[in-house]
């Protein structure tokens, strides 16, 4: 799961987000230069998709038993509101 979450991540390949790095679904996201991650969290709460601010990245903490099609909720959440 956490491997398919980090592909898909990457993937959407976002203009804020570099690479991913994590153990299973625990999962850290780079914030690249001139983006702010409270900024990203905030929009992305605000549209129903629940982050975590670590540093100056992104952290995914979602459950165990997240099914594939919920990860791709939030995938998309990803790409309508910072694509």
């Amino acid at each position: 799961k956490g491997e398919y979450l980090r592909g898909a991540i990457e993937a959407l390949d976002l203009p804020c987000f570099g690479k991913t790095r994590g153990l299973g679904l625990m999962i850290g996201i780079e914030v690249k230069k001139g983006y702010t991650n409270k900024e990203i969290a905030g929009k992305l709460i605000e549209n129903g998709l629940l982050v975590l601010t670590a540093g100056p990245g992104m952290r995914l903490l979602p459950p165990l038993v997240i099914s594939k099609e919920e990860m791709d909720q939030g995938v998309a959440i990803m790409k309508k509101v910072l694509g």
